[in-house]
C-alpha cells in the first residue's frame, strides 16, 4: 500500500513531469520521422516541431 508522505517530494514530482514531457515530445518527433539531437531540453525539441504540431504557447510562456 501507499506511505503518506508529511512533505510532497517535489523534485521528484517535476523531475519526472519534465521527463514525461520530453519522452512524449521525442515520441512524436519519431512519429513524424523528424530528426533530432540527443538533448534534454524541452524547447529544442519543441523547436524542432513544425509549426502546427507545436503547442500554442508565446514565446515567454515557452521560456517559463
Amino acid at each position: 500500500m501507499f506511505r503518506v508522505r508529511k512533505a510532497p517530494d517535489c523534485d521528484l514530482t517535476c523531475f519526472l513531469c519534465q521527463q514525461g514531457a520530453e519522452k512524449y515530445l521525442k515520441a512524436l518527433l519519431v512519429l513524424h520521422s523528424i530528426e533530432f539531437a540527443r538533448v534534454h531540453h524541452i524547447g529544442d525539441l519543441i523547436n524542432r516541431l513544425p509549426a502546427q504540431l507545436r503547442p500554442d504557447l508565446t514565446p515567454e510562456e515557452q521560456e517559463q
